[in-house]
Parts: C-alpha cells; sequence; structure tokens
C-alpha cells in the first residue's frame, strides 16, 4: 500500500481544546477507498502521546477530537493514517497546532436595538485571551436590517487600540454592526451581530480624506469626499468677480447678484444638502434648484405666530413643485444678528421632504 495521507496546513492552525474540533486531511482519490483512520496527537515538548483514536469513515477526510482531551495553552503535534481493505497507510507528516481558549471579543460601546444620534459613529471594542494569544487582525462589517451585507471596513493590523468608524448612516433606518479577527496563530473570532438604529437631525460633515492601510497587499487606500463645483456669481444676469468673507463666504448681500452651479452638480432622487450663511434679507430664497421641469425653492422668513407664543422667530420656507407642490416650515429659531451664522438642512428621502433650521451660535468676522 503506497498512498500516505497528508494533512490539511494553513500554516496557521488553533484549536480550542473545550470544544470539539476536527482534524482534516487529503486522502488521493488514486488510492484504495479508505473504510477509516487512526489519529495520534503528541505533546510537542514531550513527544509523549497524550491521544490516539481509530474512527470508522467511509468518505470524510477528517477525524473528530472531543471536547476536553487536550489542554488550552499547549503545543501538539498530530499524524494520522488512513485504513482501507489492503491494509493501513503509512503516517502522515506531523503537523504542529496550538490549543488556545476561544478569547473574548466584544463591542463595549454597543447594546442591542442601540440608538445611533448621527450619520457615523466609531465602534470599539475589546479583545482578551487567558492563554496571552494575541489579536493579529481585526474588521467590521456592516448589514442592511435583512443581514445583507453593506460595507466591510479595511483589516486593521495595529491592535493596541481597537477601533473603527462606520460613517455614512442613513436617517431613519436600522443596520446591524458585526466585527471579526484573527489571532496570529489563526484562530477566527467575531461578535454576535447587534441592531442599532439611526436617527439624527443633523449628519456630520466628514472627513474630507481617510486613508486605508492594505498591509498585506501593500498598498494604502485613498478615499475623497471632496469633488470639484464650478460656480459663477452673477449681477442682473451678467457674469462678475466674486466677492469673499474671510475667505470662506461668498457676499451676495447685493440683491441684484447670485451664486450659480452651471455644472458638476446634479440632485439625485435622494440627498441632503446643507446651505450656511448670514445676513439674510426676509423673504429671500437663499437656494434655488431646477431642473427646467421640476423646481425646489428655499425661503427665508420672520415673523411672530401662534407657533412662537407670539414672539417674532426666524425660520426657512420650502416649495417643492413638480407634479404635485410640497409646502413645509422648518423650527422656529431667534432672529439673529446680522452677524451671525445660521443655515439649514433639506434632505430628500423616497419624495419626502424634512427640513431643518439651525442657528451654530458663531458670530462671522469682518463683515
Amino acid at each position: 500500500m503506497n498512498g500516505v495521507p497528508v494533512l490539511y496546513n494553513s500554516n496557521r492552525n488553533s484549536k480550542d481544546a473545550g470544544l470539539d474540533f476536527k482534524i482534516t486531511y487529503i486522502w488521493d482519490g488514486n488510492n484504495p477507498q479508505q473504510t477509516g483512520n487512526i489519529v495520534h496527537i503528541y505533546d510537542n515538548a514531550t513527544n509523549e502521546i497524550v491521544y490516539t483514536a481509530t474512527q470508522t469513515n467511509f468518505y470524510k477526510q477528517d477525524c473528530t477530537v472531543p471536547a476536553n482531551t487536550l489542554v488550552n495553552g499547549t503545543l501538539y503535534k498530530v499524524t494520522v493514517n488512513v485504513m482501507c481493505e489492503e491494509g493501513v497507510s503509512s503516517p502522515s507528516e506531523p503537523l504542529l497546532f496550538y490549543c488556545y481558549t476561544t478569547p473574548d471579543f466584544v463591542f463595549t460601546n454597543l447594546v442591542q436595538d442601540q440608538l445611533i444620534q448621527n450619520d457615523s459613529y466609531q465602534v470599539q471594542l475589546s479583545y482578551s485571551q487567558p492563554e496571552g494569544e494575541e489579536l493579529e487582525d481585526y474588521y467590521i462589517s456592516l448589514y442592511s436590517s435583512d443581514k445583507t451585507i453593506i460595507y466591510t471596513s479595511p483589516v486593521r493590523y495595529q491592535t493596541e487600540e481597537l477601533s473603527l468608524t462606520v460613517t455614512g448612516l442613513e436617517n431613519n433606518t436600522q443596520y446591524y454592526i458585526k466585527a471579526f479577527g484573527q489571532t496570529v496563530t489563526g484562530m477566527q473570532v467575531e461578535t454576535d451581530f447587534f441592531l442599532v438604529s439611526v436617527r439624527y437631525l443633523q449628519p456630520t460633515i466628514y472627513s474630507l480624506i481617510e486613508l486605508a492601510n492594505n498591509a498585506r497587499g501593500g498598498y494604502t487606500t485613498v478615499k475623497s469626499n471632496i469633488i470639484s463645483l464650478r460656480a459663477y456669481v452673477y449681477r442682473d444676469g451678467v457674469e462678475i468677480d466674486p466677492t469673499y468673507v474671510n475667505g470662506e463666504m461668498i457676499d451676495l448681500r447685493d440683491s441684484s447678484q447670485m451664486l450659480r452651479f452651471e455644472d458638476s452638480f446634479g440632485v439625485p432622487e435622494d440627498f441632503t444638502i446643507e446651505l450656511k450663511g448670514c445676513g439674510f434679507a426676509p423673504n429671500s430664497a437663499p437656494m434655488v434648484l431646477s431642473n427646467g421641469k421640476y423646481g425646489i425653492s428655499v425661503y427665508y422668513r420672520t415673523g411672530a405666530y401662534e407657533g412662537t407664543g407670539g414672539v417674532p422667530k426666524a425660520y426657512f420656507d420650502l416649495r417643492a413643485a413638480g407634479e404635485l407642490t410640497y409646502v413645509g416650515i422648518s423650527n422656529y429659531i431667534d432672529i439673529p444678528a446680522d452677524n451671525r451664522l445660521i443655515g439649514f438642512m433639506l434632505t430628500r428621502r423616497n419624495n419626502l421632504y424634512e427640513i431643518i433650521a439651525f442657528d451654530y451660535e458663531e458670530e462671522v468676522e469682518n463683515l
């Protein structure tokens, strides 16, 4: 009988002795039909046999080691012989493997059904292992409410502090978040699925540049949230040079002037737009969107109403004209001074609009 089984070797073998686990091997199809196998496990330090078993197995090329047969924190080696009608094969080459207790790998700032009140969230994790087995890498995945995967982060190899940020969370949406990791000897670890609900008033304007180190591939991914938009200032329909305030804002206090984005700017079916400014004139329209068929206009209003208790307040008035006309108003804010930075955030989801007014509690200098 010439055949010799070959143990499956991932070069990183780790098992939990407190659980049943399998030893897998390859038995070439040109060899006689197997009828079983014999497994021998040795303590690698002493070379003494600590476990041996004969198992009947006609088709599966593996053998099961029962839970609590070995001891965690120990390095072992294993050999396998295959039995068939012609006899017993020579033993395989020995394969080294470690036994370690399954690590604890958990989120420290997530609970089931947690409410997240922003469009991004930094998840934090904790890892511990009784025998000192170290974590080598980890990543997180984001899933829809039906557990369809939406996003998987790059693998992170810096494991002193375990945290990753999930971005782009949609308002009024439920997600599942789950983390995965691998120890230095190849043991796979993962958290439970955690259901989270997202509800916020104002999303974070997230980092302009994100860097992801792909160490195994030897490259770095750079993701930018910046796109170039060209806009022009017009006075009475004639293009003019813009006047800037503090190098950050465009001065449009002259009611005959307007800022127009003529290309590189499109409005998708669902969107969120934030506009900031100061010195708005009552009943003026700080923003107008149009594709020639449909139009969205936002007006700045002031007044005293029943809803304000008779106290004058400021707010934004939305008019969305299409096959039907949608009218809505924002929340009320205190009437600002001319140099007080205010603004609004307009969101459209599934043809439903929401507009929220903000007082940013900042004063614009040199105005």
